[in-house]
């Protein structure tokens, strides 16, 4: 299979992966959901936070504001000018 291909085959691949994406986002809600509705009746607790987040989460950022502004400064390739 040549190069061609496999770029003509993308665009179905992503779609196909965003569908599974979603219909497992939309499991996971529902499931949430019939277990925070459970839990009420009988007074227990519920899980918090949502599937998507717990697979998807970031580290805290400790930096302080002075350490982050200089980080995009750096990054963005700019020069700061004192006035």
């Amino acid at each position: 299979m040549g190069v061609r291909a496999y770029l003509s085959a993308l665009p179905a691949l992503l779609e196909q992966k965003t569908k599974e994406y979603v219909y497992q986002m939309y499991v996971t809600d529902t499931l949430k959901l019939i277990a925070e509705n459970t839990s009420n009746i009988v007074r227990g607790s519920s899980p918090v936070d949502r599937y998507v987040d717990m697979i998807k989460r970031r580290p805290a950022d400790n930096r302080t504001g002075e350490q982050i502004a200089t980080d995009v400064i750096k990054r963005a390739g700019l020069k700061v000018v004192n006035a």
